[in-house]
């Protein structure tokens, strides 16, 4: 699938991938609480609302990771993947820092705090997906090329694209 740049092949295993990973979210959301009482005990009952939060970044996470580098890197489009993930970062730096000073210390503000990065990640990515997807379906669209890997414009925002 990545050596031969085979989309369709990509967009199968991916939904097939989210729809695995969705399912056993909502099972493992709503089975938390027992997963965690049989395994830990009643005394870390309340950690479910945390671990339950971690599920919902999940559901964000891993899309996005099959979006970065199985998709856009393959497809020469390293700058975006790299960008989003410095996105992320810095949006989750930002939330922390935030909380840091306004005296924040609960471990639900830093688990939403990652629960924005992600989703903030995969948008990006996404948006990028769709893009370069789109862009691939026009007839006579030619990507330059430098050393062997497409130059996006702008900081890596858009496509460079030629239409000749």
């Amino acid at each position: 699938m990545a050596k031969g740049r085979n989309l369709p092949l990509f967009k199968r295993l991916f939904l097939l991938a989210i729809i695995l990973v969705e399912f056993g979210g909502l099972i493992g959301y709503f089975a938390t609480p027992y997963f965690i009482l049989f395994l830990f005990g009643s005394e870390f009952i309340q950690s479910t609302e945390i671990f339950n939060l971690h599920i919902v970044a999940l559901v964000f996470a891993f899309p996005s990771l099959l979006l970065g580098y199985p998709l856009l890197a393959v497809l020469g489009f390293y700058k975006e993947a790299n960008l989003s993930v410095f996105l992320g970062a810095l949006v989750f730096f930002v939330i922390a820092l935030y909380g840091y000073l306004t005296g924040v210390v609960e471990t639900l503000y830093f688990v939403w705090a990652v629960i924005f990065a992600e989703a903030s990640v995969f948008i990006l990515r996404a948006y990028f997906a769709l893009t370069i997807i789109n862009m691939a379906n026009f007839k006579n669209v030619k990507r330059i090329q430098y050393e062997g890997n497409p130059v996006s414009d702008n900081a890596g925002r858009f496509l460079a694209i030629v239409f000749y």
